[in-house]
């Protein structure tokens, strides 16, 4: 029983972790995407 407890608590540490990298690696890629769609400066495009 305790090695199943073991196997089942790394398991859900394992899954912490790849949890927590894939939620900064969204919010770093979603960041930039909505910097870039806002209406831009670059182009000369008036603000609506």
């Amino acid at each position: 029983m305790t090695v199943v407890i073991l196997l089942l608590s790394g398991y859900v540490g394992y899954g912490a972790v790849v949890f927590a990298v894939a939620c900064s690696a969204a919010i770093n890629l979603r960041l930039p995407r909505e910097r870039a769609t806002e209406p831009a400066a670059r182009t000369g495009q008036p603000r609506d």
